[in-house]
């Protein structure tokens, strides 16, 4: 019977080794198959994440070209003899934008801030940020972004800006939304001032208690109130005005054809007198653009010569600041507190400080998107040690 017992628990033992070494077979072929599958697998996630890196660059540079494009289309509006219905083109450009917004989503645009002592200086360290942060200094965030869009707090096409010197804030003019986006001198936006039976706005100047509009629809140099947008008075003249400028008491408006200044009062924008810029450096195919003051000169950029010329209060030229030597195509000009010129030059992708003997203090940037680049700039303005730049 013990012998029995003992056979029986032997033959039970060996059947269960046989089943621990099936077990450990089976084991080593699922973990074999599990490792595959694992190696399978992660081959596919690479090639999904390689596929999706390759579609991350061309969305992209599509992006990118999109801005470009939008740009142009935008720039040559402003700048190409217009002699087409303006209203007919601006519902083409918005059709073509609403194509590019189902493409591009939500593009930022992008301030650009640092303090005038860094631009004497080189301005090594600028940076231009897009989504988000519109401009690291020494790796220190300065302003955010403004998005781009049609929504109350962002800019569809800015074009121009202009700084209230009484509080810092900060006018942009979105053109073809005709509409003027107030912002903080931190970035942050304000108000809306909307355009009422007028649009297009090309230029702008802000002073401690007015505003003051050039639209492009009706043609015009416009005084508003600074915040329903009420129109309170016009620029009447018989000329085409280029551009607009102003001191503590005086409205100062170019007129394209005749390269000549007329001085309005702020109150009624009545002409006070004119004066007529006289330089042996003038041609035929001159035409006055750009325009700002001090209190004895007239600051003047010309268009078609990339010419920028001083003058006298009376008209006489004071000095040749710059010319096609120095510009490619410089669209804005500002002034700093050594009276130094600052020039957008739009051609060249760059920004120039000119003293106003006609020297270059600095040449900051080139054209790109990265850091300390810059493509077509837009409107350029100084708020005390700062300069802004859109």
């Amino acid at each position: 019977m013990q012998e029995e017992t003992a056979r029986e628990l032997e033959r039970l033992r060996r059947e269960v080794l046989m089943a621990k070494e099936e077990l450990r077979a089976r084991f080593q072929f699922y973990f074999r198959v599990l490792r595959e599958k694992h190696l399978e697998v992660e081959a596919q996630l690479d090639e999904v994440v390689c596929v999706t890196d390759a579609k991350v660059v061309d969305r992209q540079n599509k992006l990118d070209q999109l801005r470009i494009t939008k740009a142009e289309v935008t720039q040559n509006l402003v700048y190409n003899e217009l002699n087409v219905n303006l209203v007919d083109v601006s519902r083409e450009l918005d059709n073509e934008i609403q194509g590019l917004e189902a493409i591009i989503d939500r593009v930022s645009s992008v301030w650009l801030e640092w303090h005038d002592g860094w631009l004497e200086g080189g301005m090594a360290a600028l940076c231009r940020v897009v989504e988000g942060v519109s401009c690291v200094n020494r790796h220190k965030p300065v302003w955010s972004g403004i998005m781009y869009g049609e929504g109350s707090d962002e800019i569809l096409a800015p074009l121009c800006l202009s700084i209230d010197r009484s509080n810092g804030d900060i006018y942009v003019c979105d053109y073809l939304l005709g509409r003027i986006q107030v912002f903080c001198n931190d970035g942050s936006y304000t108000r809306t001032v909307k355009l009422q039976g007028i649009s297009f706005p090309s230029d702008i100047v802000v002073t401690p208690h007015q505003l003051f509009v050039k639209c492009l629809l009706p043609d015009g140099i416009y005084k508003l109130e600074k915040v329903s947008g009420e129109i309170m008075c016009k620029v009447e003249t018989e000329y085409s005005i280029s551009c607009i400028s102003a001191d503590v008491d005086t409205l100062y408006t170019g007129m394209r054809e005749v390269n000549h200044i007329a001085h309005h009062s702020l109150e009624d924008l009545s002409i006070i007198k004119i004066t007529v810029l006289n330089s042996p450096h003038l041609t035929q195919d001159t035409r006055l653009r750009r325009l700002r003051t001090t209190p004895s000169l007239f600051v003047v950029l010309f268009k078609c010569d990339s010419l920028i010329q001083s003058f006298s209060r009376d008209g006489n030229i004071f000095q040749v600041i710059a010319s096609q030597e120095l510009l490619t195509n410089p669209s804005h000009i500002c002034l700093d507190r050594h009276q130094n010129i600052v020039v957008s030059d739009m051609g060249a992708h760059n920004i120039k400080v000119i003293s106003i003997e006609g020297h270059i203090v600095t040449t900051i940037g080139h054209e790109g998107t990265g850091p300390g680049e810059f493509y077509k700039h837009l409107g350029i303005d100084i708020l005390t040690r700062r300069v802004v730049l859109l």
